[in-house]
This record gives C-alpha cells, sequence and structure tokens, in this order.
C-alpha cells in the first residue's frame, strides 16, 4: 500500500491504467460498431463505468502529488473502491452474458456471473 502515496509509482501506475483504458476502448469501440444493438448498448456503458474509474484514479493521483493528506485519501478511497469495483464487474458481467447470447444463442443461462469467478 505503500507505493500507493509514492507519487512517482501513482504516475507509473496511472500511465498503465490508460494504456489498459485504451485497449478496452478500442475493443468496445469494434462490438458496439459490429455487434447487435444490445451487445453493443451493454459495451457502452461498460466504457462508461471504466471512464468514470479512471477520473477517479487520475483524481487519485493529482491528490497524491500535491500532497493530500493520508488519511483523507483513504477515507475517499473507501467511500468508492468498493462500489466502483462492485459496479464495474457488473457491467463486464452484463457485457459478457450479451455476447454469450449472441455467440451462443442456444445456451440456457451462464452458471455463474464472471465478476464471482474473479473474486474466488
Amino acid at each position: 500500500m505503500n507505493d500507493d502515496f509514492d507519487p512517482v509509482a501513482a504516475r507509473a501506475r496511472l500511465q498503465v491504467v490508460d494504456e489498459q483504458r485504451d485497449a478496452v476502448a478500442r475493443a468496445i469501440g469494434a462490438v458496439a460498431v459490429e455487434g447487435p444493438y444490445d451487445v453493443a448498448h451493454r459495451a457502452e456503458s461498460a466504457a462508461k463505468a471504466i471512464e468514470i474509474l479512471s477520473g477517479r484514479l487520475r483524481d487519485w493521483t493529482s491528490d497524491v502529488a500535491g500532497g493530500r493528506n493520508r488519511n483523507d485519501l483513504l477515507a475517499s478511497q473507501s467511500r468508492y473502491a468498493v462500489r466502483d469495483q462492485a459496479d464495474v464487474e457488473e457491467m463486464l458481467d452484463n457485457f459478457t452474458v450479451g455476447c454469450r447470447k449472441v455467440l451462443r444463442p442456444t445456451e440456457r443461462e451462464w452458471p455463474v456471473s464472471m465478476g464471482r469467478l474473479r473474486r474466488r
């Protein structure tokens, strides 16, 4: 956790987040343009959640670089982190289910959500 409060480490992590966000945006863009409407809509929703999350990470980095009080930063992270993770996992699960419906229309139901698999 100590690295989270190092401005140089925080900037490096933000660069990785930006690179990952760009890769996700390209994939979502392809699905939004080429995929069925329902899947495209779910992809767009996931993209919006990712943008909100990356904005919060940018704010965190700015606060760390600006020397904001460590206790204030921890309180802020605690308030948003769990909800953000749950929101992103739900949207990604919905996107995955939509893709599976298109690719495997005879499949009845996806037995375990991907988010639950990731948390194990």
